[in-house]
């Protein structure tokens, strides 16, 4: 486990492992942040995706290797309606974070990345930097030693 103990360090961290995965050529989103961007960083970009604190507890037992917390994260997926290929674009970016979240569930940063309940797809548009967004909320914990 690495030394980083609090829940920014850990959002900090998947942000990289989920940037990685999701923007540049080939790769379905256009942005990423590692937190709830401003009307401002969405620029008209889509999609576009975002990781964002949602809670920490601390797990139920202390261990040998010291006290466990776990933290919860959103990870939201923003989509243009004005996108004509929104299903399909909405589709690939949540396809990606399934897998990242499944090809990195411990790492030397974190043990037990997991998605804890179902994603929310909201067929609302939310109108964001003022374009309508379709927005899809995956929620996920990751278990971390302090």
């Amino acid at each position: 486990m690495s030394n980083r103990t609090d829940r920014r360090d850990y959002r900090e961290d998947l942000g990289v492992v989920l940037e990685a995965a999701l923007v540049g050529a080939g790769l379905p989103a256009t942005a990423f942040e590692d937190h709830l961007p401003i009307a401002a960083e969405f620029d008209g970009r889509s999609p576009f995706v975002c990781l964002t604190s949602a809670g920490s507890v601390p797990a139920p037992k202390a261990t040998l290797l010291g006290k466990f917390y776990i933290h919860n994260y959103n990870i939201i997926v923003f989509v243009s309606r004005e996108d004509t290929a929104a299903d399909d674009s909405l589709d690939d970016c949540v396809t990606v974070i399934l897998d990242t979240i499944e090809a990195n569930g411990s790492t030397s940063n974190w043990d037990d990345l997991r998605q804890t309940e179902l994603s929310i797809s909201d067929a609302t548009p939310q109108g964001w930097g003022g374009q309508p967004y379709w927005v899809e909320t995956i929620p996920v914990s990751l278990r971390g030693v302090k």
